[in-house]
Parts: structure tokens; sequence; C-alpha cells
């Protein structure tokens, strides 16, 4: 919940693709860890709340 939130937040606002690498990097100021990181991203992924657009690329998907 909470930690999914604060992933999520890290995100670019409008929508772009963000690299695996900087949301560590931002993540690391929360502080979560990279495994942390990676566990929230794979439920947001099944969620359908974000898209992996290559590997380690992602981006927020657009709610029409």
């Amino acid at each position: 919940g909470a930690t999914l939130a604060r992933v999520l937040g890290l995100f670019p606002d409008p929508p772009a693709t963000i690299a695996l690498a900087a949301l560590c990097e931002y993540a690391d100021a929360l502080p979560l860890s990279k495994s942390t990181v990676k566990r929230a991203l794979d439920v947001l992924l099944e969620r359908g709340t974000i898209s992996k657009v290559r590997h380690g690329l992602y981006t927020r998907t657009i709610i029409q």
C-alpha cells in the first residue's frame, strides 16, 4: 500500500519513461532498497498501473 504509493510517486508527472537505475537512486533517499523497489514495480506492473517499455525502463500507464 504505502510502499507502492511511494514508488509510484517517484515516476515523472506528466508520465514519461524512467530508468530503473533512476528510480532506485530516488528511492534511496526515502529510504527504500532496490529489492523493495523491484517488488513494488512487479505489483504495479501486474495491476497495470505502470508499463515496462523495455528492459530497465518503465512508464506510468495513462488511464483515459
